[in-house]
């Protein structure tokens, strides 16, 4: 009897220490080929059973590839250590107790169960928190009138259509590759062939590409995905947690984009059977989602609340997806539920300490813990093993306060990005019928350029724009950074910018778009294998006091030689005394700069001026440290020298990358194949009808095919952008669902005729998936 009593004492301390590791961090992340054959390499290359089959004894190894972190829930690290959870199936003893959820989640992991689990009873879920009064789509009437957004007449490319079929072939090599060997997963290894489930086993590639298929006219293939899709059964899993904002993005996205193209009538069932599945994790007392919603019914059963930690990307980015879904269906419950969160930024957008732009993370339980509550206030439950529940305080979306210390970001950049995009193009789905959306996206757009956007000094003449961070001080909400940074992400800016712009009317705003779009074509051409890195930092150009100085020249960094340096291989090159110390001097590369000038100052664009020194008297600029290591190029790697980088004798190396450009001061150099970049340049080309944009989004595109070709069809990520010697170890064995879900459908879009899903009649979702504008 002893013995029993303690093994029921001893049960929930070993179950603590199982599961204390379950609160997630948010960590940062956070051979080329002829163009011209690629595709007779379609026609004539049979794809092998197994190329690059690894040995069995690397098998035995086994090989999760070490790649950069692509989990957009998952990049900012909490500082501090974790304290246990409670166990999943933790169900408070009294029934009325709300659970509140556990901070952040993983969108992707390392495998989902072939089994799947019960499938829930009921879809959609009786709800335990019924809205009374539920909004309801606005009507449009005649007095909502929006402008065009493309322009009038396109000019064209001269080898337009020839780029047209290029284009066509690399997806017809990508989805000959995945249809042999993943048909029906998530998504595969590209260069090993072997299947993966990352996110739900619902097959996201085959779900992303089906409106990329109906695009490119590849219709038998699309039937082919569609017969699938059509089998997939949206309810259930073999994975327990829902990753609900990449579940909405790719799959609910996809779905709806496909049946707006095609109208096969399969796709908007399935479209509803997973909108239905996701409604259930908007049934919370405040009406905010469970991002990564436990859908089982043992879980469901549960009353839970949101997390005090939700990245607001993932928040606010399901309007597109939920409100096309109640335009078709005439069922007010799904715009019920996302125009309930941006209603709740809207209440929230002032009391930011940069009004209008919010922080990565905030805090949407409604709990305001900090605070004794009243009896009629609800008791709530944290997810931290041992806590008693406590009272809950009523309050609206906060910044994160769950862990003291966690700074602040605020950037257009990742975990933040699609928040902003969301505000105009759900303003445009809806016709212009809310102005809540219109307001919203000024005051961002407004503020964003005041705050975040900068001149990078470089050694391009152009008229170019990127976006830094902030990072803000908790313990001193007036201590604020600048980081003068750019990320990949970041660049779908230029085409949100141009949009807004056409479609408010703010010409002003169509300028910022075309120079953030110029700046991410700048970063691509920088480097030595024409791709931008996932983000970079420069040295941004002075304030002058009434804007950034327009004038701003570029200063070269003062780079010398070290007796011992760090070769690439990692042994040690003794560069003698004679060399040790002296400066080297070399004018790297460059490319053409645009002809075009604006006629407006950067003061008269809002950027950088003289109210915000005033504002905020403590901004201070991010101290970089200063890297001077130079390695000489050897004979091999002179033989392999970009013709732009013709002279350069030294390469300059940093912690993990090959040769930084020098107007760079630092980088992640590894490319992902993301859509950001394309997607502005489509979109500049689709608003200013001018075909230089056209030829910058082809320099792009040669330039990714020939890094990212991996031979037999397969495309691949890369680890190091800035390494020009294309050896055959620059891969990582992966290839995310955008690749044919975005990238390549706007690199597509570029050269198709204008009308080919014209702006004026379609809304992309931040996943590029096209709905139709009513």
């Amino acid at each position: 009897m002893q013995r029993l009593r303690m093994r029921k004492l001893l049960r929930p301390l070993l179950l603590a220490c199982v599961i204390a590791g379950l609160l997630l961090w948010f960590v940062p992340l956070d051979s080329g080929v002829r163009l011209s054959s690629l595709k007779q390499s379609v026609e004539e290359t049979p794809v092998p059973e197994h190329p690059g089959k690894p040995s069995e004894e690397e098998n035995e190894k086994k090989k999760e590839p070490n790649v950069p972190d692509m989990n957009v829930g998952a990049n900012a690290r909490l500082k501090g250590g974790a304290p246990p959870q409670l166990a999943d199936s933790y169900t408070p003893k009294d029934g009325t107790i709300e659970l509140i959820s556990p901070i952040g989640g993983q969108s992707r992991i390392g495998g989902v169960g072939a089994k799947l689990l019960p499938k829930p009873k009921q879809i959609p879920r009786k709800e335990k928190y019924p809205v009374k009064d539920p909004y309801k789509l606005p009507s449009k009437s005649t007095n909502h009138w929006l402008p065009k957004i493309q322009a009038a007449e396109h000019r064209e490319c001269k080898d337009r259509m020839d780029r047209l079929k290029e284009v066509k072939t690399v997806m017809d090599q990508t989805w000959q590759r995945y249809k042999q060997f993943g048909f029906g997963h998530d998504e595969i290894h590209p260069i090993t062939g072997e299947a993966r489930d990352p996110f739900l086993g619902w097959a996201a590639t085959l779900v992303d590409a089906l409106d990329t298929l109906w695009i490119m006219d590849m219709k038998d293939e699309f039937k082919l995905a569609a017969d699938r899709v059509a089998e997939i059964d949206f309810t259930r899993s073999g994975r327990d947690v829902i990753p609900v904002f990449e579940t909405t993005i790719r799959y609910l996205g996809g779905l709806l984009s496909a049946y707006d193209l095609s109208g096969d009538k399969r796709l908007y069932y399935k479209a509803i059977e997973l909108g239905d599945n996701l409604i259930g994790a908007f049934d919370t007392p405040n009406r905010m989602p469970l991002l990564y919603y436990r859908w089982e019914d043992k879980s469901t059963n549960t009353r839970r609340r949101p997390a005090q930690g939700a990245i607001v990307a993932e928040l606010g980015s399901m309007t597109i997806e939920f409100t096309r879904l109640a335009q078709l269906t005439g069922n007010n419950t799904y715009f019920d539920a996302v125009h309930r969160i941006t209603k709740e930024f809207e209440k929230a957008a002032d009391q930011q300490v940069i009004p209008g732009l919010f922080p990565a993370l905030v805090d949407i339980s409604g709990c305001d813990l900090t605070q004794p509550g009243e009896e009629t206030d609800p008791m709530v439950q944290l997810p931290v093993a041992f806590a008693s529940p406590q009272r809950c305080k009523k309050k609206g979306i906060t910044p994160m306060t769950a862990h003291a210390g966690v700074e602040q970001t605020v950037s257009f950049g990742g975990r933040i990005d699609s928040l902003y995009e969301y505000y105009i193009k759900e303003y445009i789905l809806l016709g212009g019928a809310d102005d809540t959306y219109k307001n919203m996206y000024i005051q961002s757009a407004d503020q964003g350029a005041k705050m975040l956007l900068y001149k990078p000094n470089t050694t391009s003449s152009e008229e170019i724009l990127f976006s830094g961070d902030l990072h803000i001080n908790p313990a001193n909400l007036q201590d604020i950074v600048f980081s003068p940074t750019m990320a990949h992400l970041s660049c779908f800016l230029g085409g949100m910018y141009a949009m807004g712009g056409k479609v408010l009317e703010r010409p002003k705003d169509v300028e910022i778009g075309k120079r953030l779009a110029q700046g991410c074509v700048w970063a691509y051409g920088a480097t030595g294998t024409g791709v931008m890195p996932e983000d970079l930092s420069v040295s941004p150009c002075g304030d002058s006091g009434e804007g950034i100085d327009e004038t701003c020249e570029f200063e070269a960094p003062k780079l010398t030689l070290h007796k011992y340096l760090l070769a690439g291989d990692g042994t040690v090159v003794d560069t003698s005394e004679e060399e040790e110390g002296k400066v080297v001097e070399e004018k790297i590369g460059g490319q053409k700069p645009t002809m075009e000038k604006s006629p407006y100052s950067l003061h008269e664009l809002g950027i950088a001026p003289r109210s915000r020194r005033e504002k905020y008297p403590h901004i201070r600029l991010e101290q970089v440290a200063d890297f001077t290591p130079l390695i000489k190029l050897d004979e091999d790697e002179l033989k392999k020298i970009p013709k732009k980088f013709a002279g350069q004798t030294h390469r300059w190396r940093q912690s993990g990358v090959y040769d930084l450009p020098r107007d760079f001061v630092k980088a992640s150099p590894h490319y992902l194949m993301r859509p950001e970049a394309i997607e502005s340049v489509y979109y500049l080309y689709r608003i200013t009808g001018d075909p230089v944009w056209q030829e910058r989004g082809w320099e792009m595109f040669r330039s990714v095919v020939n890094l990212c070709w991996a031979g037999h069809g397969a495309y691949a990520a890369i680890r190091d952008v800035t390494d020009w010697r294309m050896d055959s170890n620059r891969f990582y064995d992966e290839q995310e669902s955008f690749w044919v879900g975005e990238t390549l459908k706007y690199y597509y879009l570029l050269f198709a005729d204008s009308d080919v899903i014209s702006l004026d009649e379609w809304v992309f979702n931040t996943e590029a998936h096209p709905v139709k504008r009513q």
